[in-house]
């Protein structure tokens, strides 16, 4: 394994991941690849094309819900050529929910996509599915 570029990945995702618990909309959307061909598969199975789109449910999710933590305690990385890297994680923590303040424990798996750009990564693709 590539251990630096694993602590490229994981510091990228890591930085998702803060973005994602401030709720900082401008910074969760810097982390992905600004394009009709980035794509998004929900838990629901819903699948979300374009970085416009993403960002038009990013602003619907983060007005309902507040990520609270995350914990990673699986992240493997498989480099596919010179600008792809996929990413396999689990991902576990704790969400709320604004209207009614109630706090959801979540898991789940799920592969991101990245591509490297002169800027660094950015996520390509991106599915996560809730196991609970």
């Amino acid at each position: 394994m590539d251990k630096e570029l694993h602590d490229i990945a994981y510091d990228f995702f890591d930085s998702y991941c803060s973005a994602m618990k401030t709720g900082d909309i401008a910074k969760i959307m810097e982390h992905y690849v600004e394009s009709e061909e980035t794509t998004q598969i929900l838990s629901n199975g819903q699948i979300i094309r374009g970085h416009e789109q993403i960002l038009k449910e990013y602003k619907v999710f983060l007005d309902e819900v507040e990520m609270m933590d995350f914990q990673i305690p699986m992240f493997e990385i498989v480099k596919l050529d010179e600008d792809k890297v996929l990413v396999l994680l689990k991902l576990h923590g704790m969400a709320r929910v604004k209207r009614s303040r109630v706090k959801l424990p979540y898991r789940g798996t799920g592969g991101i996509l990245l591509k490297k750009l002169d800027s660094g990564f950015r996520m390509l693709y991106e599915h996560f599915t809730l196991i609970d």
